[in-house]
């Protein structure tokens, strides 16, 4: 039996912050339009095989301030991230998501202990992919927290009735009646064939195209949860963001020239909006594969 859903809960992935403060169970309820939106993560194919890759978009201000917009996934080959921490030690300042204490980095965590992250990593190791917080060095001097304290996350989840699973039952949903952008035959596939991607002699590679082509999506699914005003925003997104924007102009105030806002990839088609109501244009791009895999032979 096929199930489009199947893969569902895996698209967030890349969107979610690391920790999972609990919340309410109703789901947001706007809805809005789709809409042409700047792309920070896509799949791609070439002769050699098949990428996911996640962008870093650079912007300036006239002022001289330059900023890039470096999008991330959670769970990727371990070479994506030894370039991104070379990419990284480079800034004044890297603006960094984590929902809650930036302690919490340092400290060792069970899947007990937090949910989102055991599923992150279970993901992985299916996958065989590594895990960011297990390769990203956020010692650095130059990395400043940017985002929502656990407590702070968590009562706003509250005062708008969100959580994680509200989120994934509203895909779901959404997904069902054709509103989040997403080809359910991209989708399709039965435990049968999980099972004989991961056991294959080429490994999963299978499985991460189906999921890469759904990855591809993220910026329209982001826009479907996010609503046309302020109070319709997700925590999980618009809130967060407006942590950022915050913490972009304390930072400039504090005389930083060069910076990066390292996120999740989902999150920067929201952060491209802000930055450039902030009076920034933007100046180039270049592109990361986070995943590489082999393509399956032509019959």
């Amino acid at each position: 039996m096929k199930s489009p859903l199947l893969l569902l809960p895996f698209l967030i992935l890349p969107l979610c912050a690391q920790e999972n403060p609990k919340g309410g169970e109703n789901p947001p309820t706007a809805e809005k339009p789709a809409k042409e939106l700047v792309d920070f993560i896509r799949y791609t194919e070439k002769d050699q095989g098949a990428m996911l890759e996640t962008a870093i978009r650079t912007y300036s201000n006239p002022d001289g301030v330059v900023v890039d917009l470096v999008g991330v996934v959670h769970i990727a080959d371990a070479s994506y991230y030894k370039k991104l921490n070379n990419q990284l030690s480079g800034y004044d300042a890297v603006l960094y998501e984590l929902v809650g204490d930036p302690a919490a980095l340092k400290a060792p965590q069970n899947a007990k202990d937090n949910p989102l992250r055991g599923i992150q990593k279970m993901a992985g190791q299916l996958l065989k992919l590594s895990f960011q917080l297990d390769h990203i060095d956020y010692s650095k001097p130059n990395f400043i927290h940017a985002d929502l304290s656990a407590e702070r996350f968590a009562e706003l989840q509250k005062e708008k009735g969100e959580s994680l699973m509200s989120l994934f039952s509203r895909a779901m949903k959404m997904q069902d009646s054709g509103k989040l952008g997403i080809d359910k035959k991209d989708m399709e596939m039965d435990l049968s064939q999980i099972l004989a991607g991961l056991s294959s002699a080429g490994g999963p590679d299978s499985l991460k195209i189906v999921m890469a082509k759904v990855f591809d999506k993220a910026e329209s699914m982001v826009d479907s949860f996010e609503g046309d005003d302020e109070k319709n925003g997700t925590v999980l997104l618009t809130e967060r963001n407006k942590v950022v924007s915050a913490k972009l102009q304390e930072s400039i105030k504090d005389g930083k020239k060069h910076l990066a806002i390292f996120y999740g990839a989902g999150h920067l088609s929201g952060l491209d909006v802000l930055i450039r109501d902030l009076k920034f244009e933007s100046k180039g791009e270049q592109w990361l594969a986070a995943w590489t895999m082999k393509l399956p032979a032509k019959k």
